[in-house]
């Protein structure tokens, strides 16, 4: 079975919570516990719970994550060239 953000009821369910943490298959498989896809996984109410270096420190993670996530298999191969 694949990993489905599409599933009309987790749509739902995702519309009504605060937020939602994502589970990867992807990364449970490479061996990364908890198998947590930050980049997909979000919280509504982040701005109201924590102080504003916070919630920049997480926004420039998720930049990073990003921007790591685009060149990712190109590290993995090796291919990677910097600049």
């Amino acid at each position: 079975e694949q990993d489905s953000m599409n599933d009309p009821v987790a749509d739902e369910v995702r519309s009504l919570l605060d937020g939602h943490i994502v589970l990867s298959r992807k990364l449970a498989e490479r061996g990364h516990y908890p198998a947590i896809d930050v980049s997909a996984s979000i919280s509504r109410i982040l701005g109201n719970v924590t102080s504003r270096e916070h919630v920049q420190a997480n926004n420039r993670l998720r930049q990073l994550m990003a921007a790591y996530k685009q060149v990712e298999m190109l590290l993995r191969l090796g291919e990677y060239q910097t600049g």
